[in-house]
């Protein structure tokens, strides 16, 4: 599949933590259409095994859904901060203890345009 080249970029929005620009791109036929663009700074999040090898769950209630959900623990890259600290930080606010054990696990994009990384957290630690 080809490359897009954006000819125009448009800042429409600047929040907190997402921002939300629109490119303009030609496709075949001479003609252009809009790409809305969201951008997120990334995340990091953690599959964490208990004694037994059950990941442990965090229960969260998500504005979007209107619903409390149960995931992994998961957080938004501050500026600055590495992946691993990122999650570290997550782990110990939403388990009241800091890691033992990090292995860096795998990546995956949570939008188009932002990737998480998933650390496996093999032991708690008090």
């Amino acid at each position: 599949m080809d490359e897009e080249k954006t000819i125009e970029r448009k800042q429409k929005y600047n929040g907190r933590v997402v921002q939300l620009r629109v490119d303009t791109v030609p496709i075949p036929g001479g003609i252009t259409q809009k790409r809305e663009i969201v951008v997120h700074p990334g995340a990091a999040a953690i599959a964490a095994l208990n004694e037994n090898e059950e990941v442990l769950l965090v229960q969260q209630y998500r504005k979007a859904v209107e619903s409390t959900t149960l995931e992994i623990p998961a957080g938004t890259l501050e500026t600055g901060e590495s992946s691993e600290e990122c999650a570290n930080r997550n782990w110990s606010r939403k388990q009241g203890f800091r890691r033992s054990n990090w292995i860096n696990w795998s990546s995956f994009f949570l939008r188009l345009d932002s990737v998480a990384k998933l650390y496996l957290c093999s032991k708690r630690a008090g």
